[in-house]
Protein backbone atom coordinates (compact mmCIF):
# COMPACT_ATOMS: atom_id res chain seq x y z
CA UNK A 1 0.00 0.00 0.00
CA UNK A 2 2.95 2.36 1.33
CA UNK A 3 6.63 2.64 1.36
CA UNK A 4 8.67 5.60 1.97
CA UNK A 5 12.83 5.28 1.26
CA UNK A 6 15.59 7.82 2.46
CA UNK A 7 19.27 8.34 2.44
CA UNK A 8 20.75 7.77 5.49
CA UNK A 9 22.00 10.25 7.82
CA UNK A 10 25.56 10.17 7.51
CA UNK A 11 26.22 8.93 3.81
CA UNK A 12 28.86 10.72 1.56
CA UNK A 13 26.69 12.70 -0.78
CA UNK A 14 27.88 16.42 -1.46
CA UNK A 15 25.12 19.17 -1.23
CA UNK A 16 22.13 16.93 0.03
CA UNK A 17 21.56 16.39 3.78
CA UNK A 18 18.33 14.95 3.25
CA UNK A 19 16.86 13.15 0.50
CA UNK A 20 12.97 10.51 0.35
CA UNK A 21 10.68 9.45 -1.45
CA UNK A 22 7.17 8.07 -0.26
CA UNK A 23 5.13 6.00 -2.95
CA UNK A 24 1.09 5.58 -1.77
CA UNK A 25 -0.95 3.18 -3.77
CA UNK A 26 -4.72 2.82 -4.16
CA UNK A 27 -7.09 0.08 -5.32
CA UNK A 28 -9.62 0.89 -8.00
CA UNK A 29 -13.83 -1.32 -7.68
CA UNK A 30 -12.06 -3.98 -10.05
CA UNK A 31 -9.21 -4.60 -7.83
CA UNK A 32 -6.63 -3.94 -9.17
CA UNK A 33 -4.10 -1.71 -7.29
CA UNK A 34 -1.91 1.43 -9.43
CA UNK A 35 -0.36 4.39 -8.03
CA UNK A 36 -1.89 7.49 -6.13
CA UNK A 37 0.58 9.83 -4.96
CA UNK A 38 4.39 9.84 -4.59
CA UNK A 39 6.10 12.30 -2.70
CA UNK A 40 9.79 13.58 -3.08
CA UNK A 41 11.65 15.86 -0.82
CA UNK A 42 14.93 16.82 -0.63
CA UNK A 43 17.41 19.28 1.52
CA UNK A 44 20.22 20.63 -0.55
CA UNK A 45 23.23 23.55 0.94
CA UNK A 46 26.11 24.75 -0.61
CA UNK A 47 27.97 25.58 2.42
CA UNK A 48 26.72 25.17 5.90
CA UNK A 49 24.57 22.02 6.81
CA UNK A 50 22.21 23.87 8.90
CA UNK A 51 21.35 26.31 6.13
CA UNK A 52 19.35 24.39 3.95
CA UNK A 53 16.66 24.55 0.88
CA UNK A 54 13.87 22.38 0.66
CA UNK A 55 12.14 20.98 -2.64
CA UNK A 56 9.15 19.09 -3.07
CA UNK A 57 7.53 17.27 -5.20
CA UNK A 58 4.21 15.77 -5.61
CA UNK A 59 2.52 13.46 -8.37
CA UNK A 60 -0.75 12.51 -8.41
CA UNK A 61 -2.39 9.89 -10.57
CA UNK A 62 -6.12 10.00 -11.68
CA UNK A 63 -8.22 9.52 -14.51
CA UNK A 64 -6.81 5.83 -14.90
CA UNK A 65 -8.32 4.13 -18.61
CA UNK A 66 -7.16 1.01 -19.58
CA UNK A 67 -9.44 0.50 -22.06
CA UNK A 68 -8.30 3.14 -24.78
CA UNK A 69 -5.41 2.00 -27.29
CA UNK A 70 -2.63 4.29 -27.57
CA UNK A 71 -1.89 5.78 -30.37
CA UNK A 72 1.34 4.05 -32.04
CA UNK A 73 3.12 7.24 -32.55
CA UNK A 74 3.36 7.77 -28.62
CA UNK A 75 6.70 5.62 -28.60
CA UNK A 76 8.16 6.72 -30.87
CA UNK A 77 11.37 8.46 -30.39
CA UNK A 78 10.12 11.58 -32.41
CA UNK A 79 7.27 11.85 -30.33
CA UNK A 80 6.86 15.27 -28.17
CA UNK A 81 9.83 16.81 -30.48
CA UNK A 82 9.83 19.67 -33.00
CA UNK A 83 11.76 21.13 -35.27
CA UNK A 84 11.41 24.16 -33.63
CA UNK A 85 11.70 25.62 -30.04
CA UNK A 86 9.50 28.92 -29.54
CA UNK A 87 11.05 31.67 -27.08
CA UNK A 88 9.09 31.70 -23.90
CA UNK A 89 8.10 34.88 -22.22
CA UNK A 90 6.07 36.18 -19.10
CA UNK A 91 2.87 35.57 -20.79
CA UNK A 92 3.47 32.09 -21.77
CA UNK A 93 4.42 30.72 -18.51
CA UNK A 94 1.36 32.57 -16.38
CA UNK A 95 -1.26 31.19 -19.29
CA UNK A 96 0.51 27.41 -18.80
CA UNK A 97 0.00 27.75 -14.55
CA UNK A 98 -3.90 29.27 -15.54
CA UNK A 99 -4.14 26.12 -17.33
CA UNK A 100 -2.43 23.53 -14.42
CA UNK A 101 -5.19 26.06 -12.18
CA UNK A 102 -8.15 25.00 -14.07
CA UNK A 103 -6.97 21.22 -14.61
CA UNK A 104 -4.33 20.31 -11.11
CA UNK A 105 -6.73 17.57 -9.09
CA UNK A 106 -5.77 19.35 -5.95
CA UNK A 107 -5.07 23.71 -5.18
CA UNK A 108 -1.85 24.94 -4.58
CA UNK A 109 -1.42 26.02 -0.94
CA UNK A 110 -0.74 29.34 -0.31
CA UNK A 111 2.71 28.42 0.17
CA UNK A 112 3.41 26.86 -3.22
CA UNK A 113 0.97 29.39 -5.10
CA UNK A 114 3.44 31.81 -4.23
CA UNK A 115 6.42 30.35 -5.21
CA UNK A 116 6.32 32.33 -8.58
CA UNK A 117 5.65 35.51 -6.58
CA UNK A 118 8.57 35.01 -4.76
CA UNK A 119 10.65 34.42 -8.10
CA UNK A 120 9.42 37.02 -9.77
CA UNK A 121 10.87 39.39 -6.72
CA UNK A 122 14.28 37.47 -7.08
CA UNK A 123 14.32 38.61 -10.96
CA UNK A 124 13.67 42.24 -10.47
CA UNK A 125 16.58 42.29 -8.14
CA UNK A 126 19.81 43.44 -9.08
CA UNK A 127 22.42 41.58 -7.18
CA UNK A 128 20.39 38.32 -7.48
CA UNK A 129 19.98 38.80 -11.60
CA UNK A 130 24.09 39.50 -11.43
CA UNK A 131 24.61 36.63 -9.32
CA UNK A 132 22.91 34.56 -11.92
CA UNK A 133 25.19 36.35 -14.77
CA UNK A 134 28.24 35.07 -12.69
CA UNK A 135 27.51 32.17 -12.58
CA UNK A 136 25.82 31.46 -15.76
CA UNK A 137 29.33 32.85 -17.18
CA UNK A 138 31.50 30.68 -15.27
CA UNK A 139 29.92 27.41 -16.53
CA UNK A 140 28.93 28.49 -20.42
CA UNK A 141 32.01 30.45 -20.39
CA UNK A 142 30.53 33.45 -21.93
CA UNK A 143 29.44 36.92 -20.92
CA UNK A 144 25.92 38.59 -21.65
CA UNK A 145 26.10 42.12 -23.02
CA UNK A 146 23.24 43.88 -21.32
CA UNK A 147 22.39 44.98 -17.71
CA UNK A 148 21.90 42.23 -14.88
CA UNK A 149 18.26 43.35 -14.95
CA UNK A 150 17.64 42.44 -18.81
CA UNK A 151 19.70 38.70 -18.10
CA UNK A 152 18.47 36.57 -21.07
CA UNK A 153 17.83 39.98 -23.73
CA UNK A 154 21.48 40.16 -24.87
CA UNK A 155 22.49 39.92 -28.56
CA UNK A 156 25.66 39.40 -28.47
CA UNK A 157 27.75 37.42 -25.79
CA UNK A 158 31.27 38.52 -25.26
CA UNK A 159 33.37 34.77 -24.97
CA UNK A 160 34.61 32.48 -23.99
CA UNK A 161 36.10 33.78 -21.05
CA UNK A 162 38.74 31.17 -20.20
CA UNK A 163 40.31 31.73 -23.44
CA UNK A 164 41.16 35.33 -22.91
CA UNK A 165 44.59 35.17 -21.96
CA UNK A 166 47.03 31.69 -22.04
CA UNK A 167 50.64 31.15 -23.03
CA UNK A 168 52.56 28.48 -24.95
CA UNK A 169 56.27 28.00 -25.85
CA UNK A 170 55.62 29.70 -29.20
CA UNK A 171 53.04 32.29 -28.72
CA UNK A 172 54.44 33.21 -25.52
CA UNK A 173 52.17 35.38 -23.97
CA UNK A 174 48.23 35.37 -25.96
CA UNK A 175 45.41 37.29 -26.03
CA UNK A 176 42.26 36.31 -27.57
CA UNK A 177 38.95 38.30 -28.09
CA UNK A 178 35.63 37.15 -29.87
CA UNK A 179 32.38 36.29 -28.90
CA UNK A 180 28.67 34.77 -30.68
CA UNK A 181 25.43 36.28 -31.28
CA UNK A 182 22.03 35.15 -30.53
CA UNK A 183 18.93 34.16 -31.21
CA UNK A 184 17.54 37.86 -29.82
CA UNK A 185 19.51 39.05 -32.63
CA UNK A 186 18.41 36.28 -35.29
CA UNK A 187 16.73 32.29 -34.62
CA UNK A 188 18.30 31.02 -37.45
CA UNK A 189 21.91 33.15 -38.47
CA UNK A 190 24.65 33.25 -36.23
CA UNK A 191 28.27 34.42 -36.76
CA UNK A 192 31.14 33.74 -34.58
CA UNK A 193 33.95 35.34 -34.72
CA UNK A 194 37.65 35.87 -32.15
CA UNK A 195 40.95 37.84 -33.05
CA UNK A 196 44.15 36.85 -31.28
CA UNK A 197 48.01 37.75 -30.79
CA UNK A 198 50.41 36.29 -29.77
CA UNK A 199 53.66 38.41 -28.17
CA UNK A 200 56.05 35.64 -28.56
CA UNK A 201 55.51 35.26 -32.17
CA UNK A 202 53.97 38.47 -33.31
CA UNK A 203 51.44 37.18 -35.54
CA UNK A 204 47.91 38.13 -35.49
CA UNK A 205 45.25 34.74 -36.00
CA UNK A 206 41.80 34.82 -35.94
CA UNK A 207 38.03 33.31 -36.87
CA UNK A 208 35.15 33.96 -38.64
CA UNK A 209 32.42 31.52 -38.46
CA UNK A 210 28.59 32.17 -40.03
CA UNK A 211 25.99 29.56 -39.10
CA UNK A 212 22.52 28.42 -40.61
CA UNK A 213 20.68 26.86 -38.20
CA UNK A 214 17.32 24.77 -40.21
CA UNK A 215 15.66 24.66 -36.75
CA UNK A 216 14.63 28.33 -34.78
CA UNK A 217 16.49 28.63 -31.39
CA UNK A 218 15.78 29.95 -28.49
CA UNK A 219 19.21 31.65 -27.32
CA UNK A 220 22.06 30.21 -28.66
CA UNK A 221 22.98 28.02 -31.42
CA UNK A 222 23.78 24.83 -30.07
CA UNK A 223 20.44 24.16 -28.27
CA UNK A 224 19.45 20.25 -29.34
CA UNK A 225 18.28 19.11 -31.64
CA UNK A 226 21.05 20.61 -33.83
CA UNK A 227 20.42 21.15 -37.61
CA UNK A 228 22.90 23.78 -38.89
CA UNK A 229 25.30 24.61 -42.10
CA UNK A 230 28.24 26.26 -40.88
CA UNK A 231 31.03 28.10 -42.89
CA UNK A 232 34.51 29.15 -41.21
CA UNK A 233 37.55 30.51 -41.97
CA UNK A 234 40.04 30.48 -39.55
CA UNK A 235 44.22 31.40 -39.30
CA UNK A 236 46.07 29.91 -36.00
CA UNK A 237 48.61 27.65 -34.25
CA UNK A 238 47.82 24.23 -34.03
CA UNK A 239 49.97 21.71 -31.62
CA UNK A 240 50.55 18.03 -33.13
CA UNK A 241 49.97 15.65 -30.73
CA UNK A 242 47.30 17.54 -28.40
CA UNK A 243 43.75 16.82 -29.60
CA UNK A 244 41.75 19.19 -27.32
CA UNK A 245 38.42 17.39 -27.09
CA UNK A 246 36.84 19.54 -24.53
CA UNK A 247 39.39 22.28 -23.50
CA UNK A 248 40.61 24.50 -26.43
CA UNK A 249 44.15 24.90 -26.85
CA UNK A 250 44.38 28.21 -25.85
CA UNK A 251 42.30 28.08 -22.48
CA UNK A 252 43.61 28.94 -19.74
CA UNK A 253 43.92 25.96 -18.06
CA UNK A 254 45.64 24.34 -20.42
CA UNK A 255 48.49 27.40 -19.78
CA UNK A 256 50.09 25.12 -16.91
CA UNK A 257 52.53 23.01 -17.78
CA UNK A 258 53.56 20.25 -15.21
CA UNK A 259 57.05 18.93 -16.25
CA UNK A 260 59.44 20.14 -19.05
CA UNK A 261 57.39 20.29 -22.73
CA UNK A 262 60.52 18.97 -24.96
CA UNK A 263 58.49 18.61 -28.09
CA UNK A 264 58.10 21.64 -29.37
CA UNK A 265 56.42 21.19 -32.48
CA UNK A 266 53.93 24.05 -33.84
CA UNK A 267 52.22 24.57 -37.14
CA UNK A 268 50.65 27.95 -38.43
CA UNK A 269 46.95 26.43 -40.52
CA UNK A 270 45.19 28.89 -42.46
CA UNK A 271 42.02 26.56 -42.86
CA UNK A 272 38.48 27.17 -44.55
CA UNK A 273 35.97 24.38 -43.43
CA UNK A 274 32.07 23.87 -44.58
CA UNK A 275 30.42 21.64 -42.08
CA UNK A 276 26.79 20.25 -41.83
CA UNK A 277 25.77 19.18 -38.77
CA UNK A 278 22.53 17.21 -37.86
CA UNK A 279 21.12 15.60 -34.69
CA UNK A 280 17.98 13.09 -34.55
CA UNK A 281 15.83 12.16 -31.27
CA UNK A 282 16.90 8.83 -32.28
CA UNK A 283 19.72 9.82 -30.81
CA UNK A 284 21.94 9.62 -34.07
CA UNK A 285 24.20 12.64 -35.55
CA UNK A 286 25.93 13.02 -37.98
CA UNK A 287 28.56 15.28 -39.24
CA UNK A 288 29.85 15.94 -42.57
CA UNK A 289 32.94 18.34 -43.24
CA UNK A 290 35.45 19.69 -46.19
CA UNK A 291 38.10 21.46 -45.56
CA UNK A 292 41.40 23.22 -46.71
CA UNK A 293 43.85 24.01 -45.14
CA UNK A 294 47.33 25.94 -45.80
CA UNK A 295 50.01 23.98 -43.13
CA UNK A 296 53.03 25.80 -42.15
CA UNK A 297 55.70 24.20 -39.99
CA UNK A 298 56.69 26.38 -36.78
CA UNK A 299 59.16 25.96 -33.69
CA UNK A 300 60.91 23.12 -33.98
CA UNK A 301 58.41 21.00 -36.35
CA UNK A 302 60.42 20.64 -39.59
CA UNK A 303 59.05 19.46 -42.92
CA UNK A 304 62.16 17.51 -44.24
CA UNK A 305 61.16 15.70 -47.42
CA UNK A 306 63.49 12.51 -47.80
CA UNK A 307 65.15 12.74 -51.42
CA UNK A 308 67.43 9.48 -51.03
CA UNK A 309 69.19 6.76 -48.60
CA UNK A 310 72.18 5.63 -49.15
CA UNK A 311 73.63 1.45 -49.71
CA UNK A 312 72.65 0.86 -46.29
CA UNK A 313 69.44 2.31 -46.06
CA UNK A 314 70.05 5.60 -44.40
CA UNK A 315 69.07 8.81 -44.79
CA UNK A 316 71.43 10.66 -47.39
CA UNK A 317 69.40 13.50 -48.34
CA UNK A 318 66.50 15.76 -47.69
CA UNK A 319 64.66 19.00 -48.79
CA UNK A 320 62.90 21.57 -46.37
CA UNK A 321 59.76 22.51 -47.18
CA UNK A 322 58.01 25.62 -45.58
CA UNK A 323 54.67 24.26 -46.34
CA UNK A 324 52.10 22.68 -48.34
CA UNK A 325 48.41 22.48 -49.02
CA UNK A 326 45.37 20.17 -47.92
CA UNK A 327 42.47 19.31 -49.30
CA UNK A 328 40.33 16.70 -46.62
CA UNK A 329 36.60 15.27 -46.81
CA UNK A 330 35.28 13.95 -43.40
CA UNK A 331 32.42 12.02 -42.66
CA UNK A 332 31.17 10.88 -39.19
CA UNK A 333 28.09 9.48 -37.13
CA UNK A 334 27.79 8.71 -33.44
CA UNK A 335 25.14 6.89 -31.81
CA UNK A 336 24.12 6.94 -28.12
CA UNK A 337 21.09 5.28 -27.52
CA UNK A 338 18.83 6.24 -24.30
CA UNK A 339 20.84 9.17 -24.35
CA UNK A 340 19.61 12.80 -22.78
CA UNK A 341 20.14 15.96 -25.24
CA UNK A 342 22.28 18.59 -22.87
CA UNK A 343 20.91 21.40 -22.67
CA UNK A 344 23.44 24.38 -22.67
CA UNK A 345 26.02 27.01 -24.84
CA UNK A 346 28.43 24.86 -26.36
CA UNK A 347 26.05 21.54 -26.21
CA UNK A 348 28.44 18.22 -25.49
CA UNK A 349 31.32 20.06 -26.37
CA UNK A 350 31.22 21.98 -22.71
CA UNK A 351 33.50 20.55 -19.81
CA UNK A 352 30.52 21.18 -17.23
CA UNK A 353 28.10 18.51 -19.45
CA UNK A 354 27.07 15.84 -16.60
CA UNK A 355 28.51 13.08 -18.17
CA UNK A 356 25.71 10.18 -19.45
CA UNK A 357 24.99 6.67 -18.76
CA UNK A 358 24.64 6.18 -21.92
CA UNK A 359 26.76 4.00 -24.62
CA UNK A 360 28.22 5.94 -27.54
CA UNK A 361 29.56 4.58 -30.53
CA UNK A 362 31.09 6.73 -33.52
CA UNK A 363 32.82 5.76 -36.50
CA UNK A 364 34.54 8.36 -38.56
CA UNK A 365 36.03 8.48 -42.10
CA UNK A 366 38.01 10.67 -43.73
CA UNK A 367 39.42 11.23 -47.33
CA UNK A 368 41.95 13.57 -48.27
CA UNK A 369 44.70 15.07 -50.67
CA UNK A 370 47.98 16.09 -49.47
CA UNK A 371 49.68 18.61 -51.99
CA UNK A 372 53.29 19.04 -51.96
CA UNK A 373 54.04 19.24 -55.41
CA UNK A 374 54.80 22.92 -55.64
CA UNK A 375 57.90 22.63 -53.99
CA UNK A 376 59.08 18.98 -56.23
CA UNK A 377 56.91 16.43 -53.92
CA UNK A 378 54.72 13.62 -55.17
CA UNK A 379 51.59 14.49 -53.69
CA UNK A 380 49.62 11.99 -51.37
CA UNK A 381 46.00 10.88 -51.79
CA UNK A 382 44.98 8.73 -48.56
CA UNK A 383 42.22 7.49 -46.34
CA UNK A 384 42.16 7.17 -42.65
CA UNK A 385 39.51 5.31 -40.30
CA UNK A 386 38.59 5.65 -36.46
CA UNK A 387 36.20 3.90 -34.33
CA UNK A 388 35.45 4.71 -30.96
CA UNK A 389 33.30 2.99 -28.46
CA UNK A 390 32.62 4.03 -24.59
CA UNK A 391 30.17 3.17 -21.98
CA UNK A 392 29.76 3.86 -17.65
CA UNK A 393 29.60 0.82 -15.81
CA UNK A 394 27.80 0.82 -12.47
CA UNK A 395 28.23 -2.02 -9.71
CA UNK A 396 25.71 -0.29 -7.24
CA UNK A 397 27.74 0.70 -4.05
CA UNK A 398 30.46 -0.45 -5.16
CA UNK A 399 31.41 2.58 -7.54
CA UNK A 400 31.49 2.43 -11.39
CA UNK A 401 33.54 2.10 -14.17
CA UNK A 402 33.96 5.01 -17.14
CA UNK A 403 35.60 3.02 -20.50
CA UNK A 404 36.42 3.67 -23.60
CA UNK A 405 38.41 1.65 -26.32
CA UNK A 406 39.41 3.48 -29.81
CA UNK A 407 40.88 2.09 -33.13
CA UNK A 408 41.92 3.46 -36.06
CA UNK A 409 44.35 2.94 -39.44
CA UNK A 410 45.60 4.85 -42.17
CA UNK A 411 45.18 3.26 -45.53
CA UNK A 412 47.52 4.87 -47.70
CA UNK A 413 50.67 6.10 -47.70
CA UNK A 414 51.07 9.48 -46.42
CA UNK A 415 53.97 11.56 -44.41
CA UNK A 416 53.88 11.93 -41.02
CA UNK A 417 51.47 14.92 -40.37
CA UNK A 418 48.60 12.68 -41.39
CA UNK A 419 49.74 10.13 -39.35
CA UNK A 420 48.05 8.99 -35.84
CA UNK A 421 49.94 10.16 -32.74
CA UNK A 422 48.17 9.80 -29.25
CA UNK A 423 46.28 12.09 -27.50
CA UNK A 424 48.66 13.79 -24.82
CA UNK A 425 48.23 16.33 -22.17
CA UNK A 426 51.29 18.46 -20.82
CA UNK A 427 49.10 20.59 -18.50
CA UNK A 428 48.58 20.61 -14.85
CA UNK A 429 44.90 19.22 -15.71
CA UNK A 430 44.96 15.80 -15.95
CA UNK A 431 43.71 14.68 -19.47
CA UNK A 432 40.48 12.52 -19.97
CA UNK A 433 41.00 10.02 -22.39
CA UNK A 434 44.81 10.77 -23.21
CA UNK A 435 48.21 10.13 -21.49
CA UNK A 436 49.49 12.41 -19.23
CA UNK A 437 53.09 11.67 -19.29
CA UNK A 438 53.60 10.71 -22.92
CA UNK A 439 55.36 14.07 -24.84
CA UNK A 440 53.54 15.43 -27.66
CA UNK A 441 54.28 13.46 -31.03
CA UNK A 442 56.06 11.14 -29.04
CA UNK A 443 55.04 8.06 -31.23
CA UNK A 444 53.39 7.89 -34.60
CA UNK A 445 51.62 5.36 -36.14
CA UNK A 446 49.28 4.09 -38.57
CA UNK A 447 47.38 1.40 -37.16
CA UNK A 448 46.40 1.51 -33.40
CA UNK A 449 44.05 0.37 -30.71
CA UNK A 450 43.83 2.21 -27.57
CA UNK A 451 42.00 1.76 -23.56
CA UNK A 452 40.73 4.78 -21.58
CA UNK A 453 39.54 3.51 -18.24
CA UNK A 454 39.08 4.85 -14.69
CA UNK A 455 37.00 3.53 -11.94
CA UNK A 456 35.44 5.47 -9.46
CA UNK A 457 34.98 3.87 -5.77
CA UNK A 458 32.75 6.32 -4.41
CA UNK A 459 34.01 5.91 -1.09
CA UNK A 460 33.70 2.17 -1.26
CA UNK A 461 37.09 1.87 1.01
CA UNK A 462 37.30 5.31 2.24
CA UNK A 463 33.91 5.40 4.27
CA UNK A 464 34.86 2.28 6.43
CA UNK A 465 38.32 3.92 7.60
CA UNK A 466 37.47 5.22 11.03
CA UNK A 467 38.94 9.31 10.79
CA UNK A 468 39.20 9.29 6.91
CA UNK A 469 35.85 9.00 6.53
CA UNK A 470 35.09 12.11 8.11
CA UNK A 471 37.25 14.12 4.90
CA UNK A 472 34.52 12.75 2.36
CA UNK A 473 37.21 11.26 -0.10
CA UNK A 474 36.73 9.24 -2.66
CA UNK A 475 39.37 7.00 -4.05
CA UNK A 476 39.78 6.62 -7.76
CA UNK A 477 42.37 4.62 -10.49
CA UNK A 478 42.75 4.60 -14.03
CA UNK A 479 44.33 2.99 -16.86
CA UNK A 480 45.60 4.36 -20.60
CA UNK A 481 47.58 2.15 -22.75
CA UNK A 482 47.70 2.06 -26.49
CA UNK A 483 49.24 -0.67 -28.33
CA UNK A 484 49.73 0.30 -32.41
CA UNK A 485 52.47 0.02 -35.11
CA UNK A 486 53.87 1.91 -38.10
CA UNK A 487 53.58 0.01 -41.63
CA UNK A 488 56.51 -0.04 -44.19
CA UNK A 489 55.19 1.95 -46.44
CA UNK A 490 54.96 4.84 -44.07
CA UNK A 491 58.61 4.35 -42.11
CA UNK A 492 60.27 6.85 -43.18
CA UNK A 493 64.08 5.04 -42.16
CA UNK A 494 62.97 2.23 -44.66
CA UNK A 495 65.04 2.67 -47.89
CA UNK A 496 62.75 3.08 -50.91
CA UNK A 497 60.48 5.81 -48.59
CA UNK A 498 61.40 9.10 -50.82
CA UNK A 499 58.65 11.66 -50.89
CA UNK A 500 57.99 10.67 -46.79
CA UNK A 501 59.14 13.48 -44.10
CA UNK A 502 61.37 12.22 -41.48
CA UNK A 503 59.83 12.14 -37.81
CA UNK A 504 60.42 15.50 -35.79
CA UNK A 505 63.55 15.52 -33.88
CA UNK A 506 64.83 17.50 -31.28
CA UNK A 507 67.77 16.14 -30.47
CA UNK A 508 69.94 17.98 -28.49
CA UNK A 509 74.02 17.10 -27.86
CA UNK A 510 76.54 19.25 -25.55
CA UNK A 511 79.84 21.04 -26.67
CA UNK A 512 81.84 18.31 -27.19
CA UNK A 513 79.22 17.03 -29.33
CA UNK A 514 78.26 14.26 -26.93
CA UNK A 515 74.53 12.86 -27.61
CA UNK A 516 72.92 13.54 -24.19
CA UNK A 517 69.01 13.37 -25.04
CA UNK A 518 66.72 12.56 -27.97
CA UNK A 519 63.55 13.83 -28.09
CA UNK A 520 63.02 12.33 -31.90
CA UNK A 521 59.12 10.95 -32.73
CA UNK A 522 59.36 7.16 -33.31
CA UNK A 523 57.41 4.03 -34.02
CA UNK A 524 55.97 2.39 -30.99
CA UNK A 525 57.57 -1.09 -30.41
CA UNK A 526 56.40 -4.34 -29.58
CA UNK A 527 54.97 -3.80 -25.98
CA UNK A 528 52.03 -1.31 -25.57
CA UNK A 529 52.74 2.24 -24.03
CA UNK A 530 50.87 2.19 -20.71
CA UNK A 531 50.17 4.88 -17.67
CA UNK A 532 47.97 4.19 -14.70
CA UNK A 533 46.93 6.70 -12.15
CA UNK A 534 46.07 6.84 -8.64
CA UNK A 535 44.01 9.43 -6.42
CA UNK A 536 41.84 10.74 -4.47
CA UNK A 537 38.53 12.86 -5.93
CA UNK A 538 35.98 15.13 -3.34
CA UNK A 539 38.55 17.51 -2.31
CA UNK A 540 36.77 20.22 -0.80
CA UNK A 541 33.79 18.81 -3.21
CA UNK A 542 35.41 19.36 -6.48
CA UNK A 543 39.00 18.68 -6.64
CA UNK A 544 40.60 15.59 -7.60
CA UNK A 545 44.47 14.95 -6.96
CA UNK A 546 46.11 11.80 -8.96
CA UNK A 547 49.34 10.95 -8.66
CA UNK A 548 50.63 9.27 -12.56
CA UNK A 549 53.02 6.71 -13.38
CA UNK A 550 54.58 5.99 -17.10
CA UNK A 551 54.52 2.21 -17.16
CA UNK A 552 56.51 1.46 -19.86
CA UNK A 553 59.14 2.89 -22.77
CA UNK A 554 60.90 4.78 -19.98
CA UNK A 555 64.35 3.33 -21.53
CA UNK A 556 64.09 2.55 -25.42
CA UNK A 557 66.28 2.85 -28.69
CA UNK A 558 64.94 5.77 -30.92
CA UNK A 559 65.39 5.17 -34.92
CA UNK A 560 68.44 7.00 -35.08
CA UNK A 561 69.81 4.62 -32.64
CA UNK A 562 70.34 6.36 -30.00
CA UNK A 563 69.03 5.39 -26.64
CA UNK A 564 66.15 7.64 -24.88
CA UNK A 565 65.97 7.33 -20.86
CA UNK A 566 63.14 8.96 -19.24
CA UNK A 567 64.42 10.29 -15.70
CA UNK A 568 62.39 10.35 -12.65
CA UNK A 569 60.43 13.48 -13.29
CA UNK A 570 59.43 11.77 -16.84
CA UNK A 571 57.91 8.82 -14.83
CA UNK A 572 55.95 10.59 -12.01
CA UNK A 573 53.73 13.12 -11.96
CA UNK A 574 50.90 14.66 -9.85
CA UNK A 575 47.94 16.05 -11.88
CA UNK A 576 44.76 17.93 -10.85
CA UNK A 577 41.18 17.68 -12.07
CA UNK A 578 38.28 19.76 -11.78
CA UNK A 579 35.20 17.53 -11.22
CA UNK A 580 31.71 18.09 -9.93
CA UNK A 581 29.51 15.32 -8.10
CA UNK A 582 26.99 14.40 -5.75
Amino acid sequence: KKYAINIPPHINLNFVSDYSVAHEYKQLPDGLWVPDRTYTYCKFYLTDRKRTLLARQTKIYTDFDFDTPIAKEVYSPFYGLTDSVKPADSTSIREDFKYWDEHRPEPLSFYESSVMDLVDEFKNTPKFNALLMAVDALTSEFVATVPSTRWGESKWDFGPIYNTISWNMLEGVRLRIGGTTTANLHPQFFLSTYAAYGFGDKRPKGDLTLMYSFNKKRYHQYEPLRDYLALSLNYDVQEPGQQFSVLERDNLLMSIPTSKIVMKNFQYVARGRLLYYKELPIQLTTKLNFDYEYNEAAGAMTYDRITGYDTLGVISGTQRIKAYHNYEFGAELRYSPGADFPINRVGVETPFTLEQDAPVISIRHTIGYLDDRSTGGQGFFYNATQLTAEKRFWFSSFGHLDARIQTGMVWNKVPFTKLYSPTTSTSIFLGKNAFNLMQPMEFIMDEYVALYATYFFKGWILNRIPGINRLKLRGVISFSGIYGGLTDKNNPYLAGNEGLYKFPDSSTFDTNGEYISGYTSSPIGKLPYMEFTAGFENILKFIRIDYVRRITYNDYVLPNGNRRKIGAWGRNGVKITVRFAL
